[in-house]
């Protein structure tokens, strides 16, 4: 694949692109090495936010028309509300949902869990995206102070979980 211009939009496009060839998702990968130009650091934030509206996206086609699912949501979370529907076109709804899943992580996550992957791609997907712990991962390799051999086994620890999780 070559590009035109040399843009953070253009490699994202690219890096998305080889990755879907190869039948392999955002949250799959496990480190993004550049030379630290401006360009590459916008390419890894880009793929970072397509991370967060994978997890939006997925999860919301697993509670989208279905009662059953629905139900076992309110039945394992008491007070919490519905997870949003964020409006691709309304910036504004899908920054809502970024800050619920961020307050509600583990809750739903636990009940996503208990959902048959075989019964939807969408639980499946979402499931894998929960799964991958990335969001602890790599809130802990910002962390500048750490010595090496700290960072190579949190990546140890993630690649073994999405092992796992693909066996």
């Amino acid at each position: 694949m070559t590009t035109q211009k040399c843009t953070a939009e253009a490699i994202t496009r690219v890096i998305l692109e080889t990755l879907e060839n190869f039948q392999l998702l955002t949250s799959q990968v496990l480190l993004f090495v550049t030379d630290g130009a401006a360009t590459m650091l916008s390419v890894g934030r880009s793929l970072k936010e397509h991370e967060v509206d994978a997890l939006i996206s997925s999860t919301k086609k697993v509670f989208l028309k279905s009662p059953k699912r629905l139900r076992a949501f309110h039945t394992q979370c008491h007070g919490v509300s519905e997870p949003p529907q964020p409006i691709i076109t309304r910036w504004g709804t899908w920054l809502v949902a970024a800050f619920y899943y961020d307050k509600y992580f583990r809750e739903i996550k636990c009940v996503l869990l208990k959902f048959n992957p075989k019964e939807a791609a969408a639980i499946k997907e979402s499931q894998m995206t929960f799964q991958t712990r990335l969001h602890a991962a790599i809130t802990r390799l910002k962390n500048t102070a750490l010595p090496l051999a700290q960072s190579l086994q949190i990546v140890d620890d993630v690649n073994t979980v999405l092992q796992t999780i693909s066996d």
